[in-house]
């Protein structure tokens, strides 16, 4: 024969697989798969929990909660994650590391998962250590694809889900999140802002799952958002959507919702000159001024209240006030961090925002006397502005040293200063502080904005 005959047959049109997403009920099965061992057949009550189980458990609620690859998550670093907003930034497909990097989110549970997770290996992580690690304590490996495949592959077979693999969570998670009966409208219940911003990264981030499982071809469809409020003002469900309005989810879906929320937003400033820019900022004053509801929305924090010092005063004097022995104010002051302590837990956001400065980078960081200073001044600012005040007014409040030409304890300090007593009366009194009374908040401050970098 002078040719093949089965050369010349066309092959068959192969259809590509069907990627079923997880079932609730299955969802739910793997994550008990991860902490429990399977049971025996004929006692069905000996099933005994499994030292990776919380390892396991966050690995799978990462994977169903941000739709990330299984390379993306494995390339995961500790200094990638940041708890305060809930975010994980992932290098996906690309030329190196950083080819292509964006923002995840992830929800409380999670949240609490992973940082459970990370619990036993917390006092020596380093910040480019991986998030999720195989092996011991004291001897871990990097956590590879191959490790992750026959991790869910494993608990899959050990609950009874049949084809468990990582991108079956990556597709559950796009397929959830779009589920909306072909809707090509969508009116979001957060107003412009954090929430709104987080909301369309959320959205990206299934958009570009279904771009991947269609290899990149456009979709069949597109996507609008609005915030609620905005839509309410003008509803315009039978109008052509606006640009100007509605944000275009399908378009350019690669990329991150704050640079393309930033590019819009930097293609309608007009180009202003610096007299313009003058006017319209005296403009805006006069308006911050003049307008309640305006001053309300722009301050951030509260006014500042007299009453303030009387409570540090309070904090201070149970283990330094003069009425105490002195033997008493020698001793550990255990009463006035009693009452710190509990002064912080009636406040909690002012005790979380502390503590995620007090612990950022604090792992790897090469402490000399510069940072000390540097934190110990951002402590004392958060202090200071979440009761309304700041730190270099009126009240003047600064970290500092002994000078190296005096024959003194060297330590680190916080001075305060009170540059115009009129601060220490309360409103509606009228009775000027005394110079004793001035010092005594003076320390008073300063002992406590210093405890907070001491001892909490």
């Amino acid at each position: 024969m002078k040719s093949n005959i089965v050369r010349k047959i066309d092959s068959p049109p192969v259809s590509d697989p069907v990627v079923q997403p997880f079932t609730k009920d299955e969802i739910e099965l793997i994550l008990k798969g991860c902490l429990k061992t399977r049971a025996w057949r004929t006692r069905p009550n000996t099933a005994t929990s499994r030292a990776t189980g919380v390892r396991d458990k966050a690995i799978i609620m990462t994977l169903l909660d941000t739709g990330v690859r299984a390379s993306e998550l494995c390339g995961i670093c500790y200094e990638d994650i940041n708890m305060s907003s809930n975010s994980i930034k992932v290098s996906g497909k690309g030329p190196g590391r950083d080819g292509k990097e964006r923002l995840v989110y992830f929800g409380r549970r999670t949240g609490q998962a992973i940082w459970k997770s990370l619990l036993p290996r917390i006092d020596q992580i380093r910040p480019n250590d991986p998030l999720f690690v195989v092996g011991t304590d004291a001897d871990w490996r990097p956590l590879t694809r191959q490790h992750l495949r026959l991790l869910v592959s494993r608990i899959g077979k050990r609950v009874g889900v049949n084809k468990a693999h990582p991108h079956r969570f990556r597709h559950t998670f796009a397929i959830n999140y779009l589920r909306n009966d072909g809707d090509v409208f969508t009116v979001m219940r957060h107003t412009k802002g954090t929430e709104y911003e987080r909301t369309l990264g959320t959205w990206h981030q299934a958009l570009d799952i279904l771009m991947d499982e269609r290899e990149g071809t456009s979709l069949p469809f597109q996507l609008f958002a609005l915030p609620l409020n905005s839509f309410l003002d003008r509803p315009d469900w039978d109008e052509e959507p606006a640009s100007v309005r509605w944000t275009v989810l399908t378009a350019q879906s690669n990329n991150s919702p704050q640079e393309n929320s930033l590019s819009k937003y930097l293609s309608q400033v007009p180009k202003q000159k610096a007299h313009q820019d003058r006017i319209i900022l005296a403009a805006l004053l006069q308006s911050l001024r003049e307008n309640d509801k305006i001053k309300r929305k722009a301050r951030r924090y509260p006014t500042p209240d007299a009453n303030f010092f009387g409570g540090i005063a309070t904090i201070y004097t149970a283990s330094h006030g003069e009425d105490l022995s002195e033997i008493e104010q020698a001793a550990f002051p255990w009463a006035s961090l009693f009452l710190l302590k509990h002064y912080l837990h009636l406040h909690p956001l002012l005790k979380k925002n502390l503590a995620g400065r007090l612990s950022a980078g604090s792992r790897g960081m090469n402490w000399n006397t510069a940072i000390i200073l540097h934190r110990m001044q951002t402590i004392v600012d958060i202090f200071l502005a979440y009761h309304g005040w700041r730190s270099d007014g009126p009240l003047l409040a600064y970290t500092g040293t002994a000078p190296w030409s005096k024959d003194d304890v060297r330590t680190f300090r916080v001075m305060v200063k009170i540059r115009h007593s009129a601060i220490l009366i309360p409103k509606g009194e009228g009775l000027r502080p005394r110079r004793e009374e001035i010092k005594a908040v003076e320390a008073s401050l300063a002992w406590v904005l210093k405890a907070l970098f001491r001892y909490m």
